[in-house]
């Protein structure tokens, strides 16, 4: 069986198109995407432990590795509430807030940081600047 990982911050993951919105502390597998690595190394995600108890919503089945993980979940997605967009906009603020104070990114572990080049990076810039000097040279 593949190693379980649970989601240390609200995020998106997926290929495009099959994308699958999680919750702080839901349960997910990684699929061997290019960003898999990033997204351990920064603390995106972390192993479950040996011996975690897992927890199941009861109305759509997420799987998560705390009670707080699925009581948050419960909370955000199976509540009939109507918001403003105001209003919604600053619920994500405060849920954002709460993580980066929970779950803080562990950003030294940024390949920068590490030390590792980025200069086979091809950023925006370089390929704007490219495209310009190939349409100056025809």
């Amino acid at each position: 069986m593949s190693e379980m990982y649970f989601a240390r911050r609200s995020m998106t993951y997926g290929r495009n198109g099959a994308e699958q919105i999680l919750d702080r502390g839901q349960i997910l597998t990684l699929s061997g995407l290019i960003n898999d690595e990033k997204l351990v190394r920064l603390g995106y995600v972390a192993l479950v432990s040996k011996g975690v108890a897992i927890v199941e919503c009861g109305k759509c089945g997420a799987k998560f590795a705390t009670d707080e993980g699925l009581s948050s979940h419960g909370r955000e997605r199976h509540r009939n509430l109507k918001l403003t967009p105001k209003e919604e906009d600053e619920r994500t603020d405060k849920r954002h807030k709460l993580e980066d104070a929970i779950a803080p990114l562990d950003l030294t572990k940024t390949k920068a940081s590490l030390g590792e080049s980025t200069s086979n990076v091809v950023t925006t810039q370089k390929r704007t600047a490219k495209k310009r000097s190939n349409r100056a040279a025809v």
